[in-house]
C-alpha cells in the first residue's frame, strides 16, 4: 500500500481536481497520465526494481488506462481511498502475474479501460440527472 497507492493522493486527490477547474474531465486524466508515467522514469534505472526490466513505453500505455479508470472511481464515488485500494490491487497483481510487456497489448488494454471508463462516466451522468 505505501508503495504505490499513496500516489494517489497526489494524483486524483489533489492533482486531477485542480485541473479539472482549468480542464475538461479528458484534457486532465491526460495531463494527470503523463506527469504519473515521467513521475515512474527513475525506477527504470534503477537496479533490483521491478520496474527496471520493463518497456518505459509499454508502461506508459498502461497509466493512459489506468489514469482514465481511476479518475472515474475518483469522480463517482467521491473516493480517494478507493482509488489507493485499486492501486495497490494493480501493483500486488502485477508481481503476481508475468505481464506480457509489449506495446501492441498495453495499446489494446488501454483503450478497453478508457472506452469502459467513458461509458460509465456517461451512464453515470445520465442516471444522475434523472434523478
Amino acid at each position: 500500500m505505501l508503495g504505490g497507492g499513496l500516489e494517489e493522493a497526489g494524483w486524483r486527490y489533489i492533482l486531477q481536481p485542480e485541473l479539472e477547474k482549468k480542464y475538461n474531465f479528458i484534457i486532465s486524466t491526460l495531463s494527470v497520465s503523463i506527469i504519473w508515467w515521467l513521475w515512474h522514469l527513475p525506477l527504470f534505472y534503477i537496479q533490483g526494481v521491478a520496474q527496471n526490466e520493463l518497456n518505459y513505453f509499454a508502461f506508459g500505455i498502461n497509466i493512459l488506462g489506468l489514469s482514465f479508470a481511476l479518475a472515474i472511481i475518483r469522480r463517482i464515488f467521491k473516493s480517494v481511498w478507493l482509488c489507493v485500494l485499486f492501486h495497490c490491487i494493480i501493483n500486488s497483481l502485477s508481481g503476481i502475474f508475468i505481464v506480457n510487456d509489449n506495446i501492441l497489448g498495453n495499446i489494446f488494454s488501454a483503450i478497453i479501460l478508457i472506452l469502459v471508463s467513458l461509458i460509465i462516466l456517461l451512464f453515470h451522468s445520465k442516471n444522475k440527472k434523472m434523478y
